[in-house]
């Protein structure tokens, strides 16, 4: 799936959507050469691809038929319904565009390139600019082809409004903001039905506001991603289920020990980032055959921890950790010479003596010497990082 000029500000630079339905109509355009590889991420999934000027026309033509539709400033309205799959509205109000969400029933996307705007029924589905958030009015459940549903602000939408959210069946991609715990009954319910979900994006109003979804029993089968900012009274037994998580995020969690312990065996995680108090134990221990596929470890704001220990057999095929600020971190984890495949390490805010104990001669350097690319960062005025090489 690539995008018009008018939805992207980069040239001749498409971003290729790597659903599954569309996955082999990507690789065959690849392999014929129509379509060239230009970015893959940390999880294998294909992110950007380039095309020829010439083949680039024959694509802009052939979305004006029904893939795309601009409505710009100079449409005041738009009459009976739209058959298209992505609309993108620039200059113009989608409350004088648009009289009725059955108008666009069949739309999978929305883009509103109003970024001054008030929120109306359709406002910010999808908002480039991330400005503001998203607040729904009842009705937009009829939108039931919607893939993605972006910066949804729950707050004051009211119960029923928020019910709608389990009409969109069709929905891979999900983020909501300002979540509070009285929601999470209805929520789970929703999301319970959409069984397409492949990116669930949950935050709570503070770090201090409580991430309810413990009530959910059949998350949907095929996430790949959640996204949890808030804090977790204990670890939802669902997330265990997810046999096709590729990565999981969390802060504010405020998580004990056995808790990371429990996701041990999630067989396909490759991405795992723990910040900002998201963990509040004082050590992490990696035992034997744990996340064996993981590639990515981010241990940032952990404020409380003292100690990691990666035992030989764990985390064998990490290629990126990152860790601190952790003020109470005194020492280089134990165990960090067993990742004979880690290729980038970055300590965040360390003493200067912790610095040292890793340069030649010192204290901890045989434990790190082979890893390629060692990193210290440090905050300076203004909020800045300042990164030193150690090699």
């Amino acid at each position: 799936m690539f995008l018009s000029r008018t939805e992207s500000t980069v040239t001749n630079h498409y971003k290729a959507t790597y659903d599954s339905n569309k996955s082999d109509i990507t690789l065959t355009k690849l392999r014929s050469s129509l379509v060239q590889m230009s970015k893959v991420d940390s999880r294998g999934r294909l992110r950007n691809c380039r095309i020829h000027d010439l083949l680039r026309e024959v694509l802009v033509k052939k979305m004006e038929s029904s893939f795309c539709h601009v409505v710009d400033g100079n449409e005041s309205i738009v009459k009976g319904e739209i058959v298209t799959r992505r609309l993108s509205i620039v200059n113009n109000s989608c409350t004088t565009i648009l009289q009725d969400a059955d108008q666009v029933s069949q739309v999978r996307i929305i883009l509103n390139f109003n970024i001054d705007q008030s929120p109306t029924l359709l406002n910010y589905i999808f908002n480039p600019a991330r400005m503001k958030g998203i607040k729904l009015k009842e009705g937009f459940g009829s939108l039931k082809t919607l893939e993605k549903l972006y910066d949804l602000d729950v707050n004051e939408m009211g119960v029923e409004v928020i019910e709608e959210l389990g009409k969109l069946m069709q929905l891979r991609r999900l983020r909501i903001n300002n979540f509070r715990s009285e929601y999470g009954r209805i929520l789970g319910g929703c999301i319970e039905k959409m069984n397409h979900l492949e990116s669930l994006d949950v935050n709570a109003t503070s770090e201090d506001d409580v991430i309810d979804l413990e009530s959910m029993s059949s998350p949907p089968q095929f996430l790949q991603r959640l996204y949890l900012s808030g804090r977790l009274m204990k670890l939802p037994e669902w997330i265990k289920k997810l046999q096709n998580l590729t990565a999981i995020f969390f802060n504010w969690s405020k998580l004990e020990d056995d808790s990371i312990q429990n996701l041990k065996n999630l067989p396909n995680l490759l991405v795992f980032w723990i910040q900002r108090d998201a963990y509040v134990g004082d050590e992490l221990q990696f035992e034997k055959g744990m996340f064996t596929k993981l590639k990515e470890l981010d241990l940032t704001y952990l404020s409380g921890l003292e100690r990691v220990e990666i035992e030989e057999g764990s985390l064998v095929n990490l290629e990126s950790l990152e860790i601190g600020p952790s003020p109470q971190l005194k020492e280089v984890p134990s165990g960090i010479q067993h990742l004979k495949n880690l290729q980038y390490l970055c300590f965040y805010d360390t003493s200067m003596k912790f610095m040292k104990s890793m340069l030649p001669g010192g204290q901890h350097y045989k434990i790190v010497q082979h890893v390629p690319r060692v990193r210290i960062s440090y905050t300076r005025d203004g909020g800045k990082y300042e990164t030193f090489r150690l090699f």
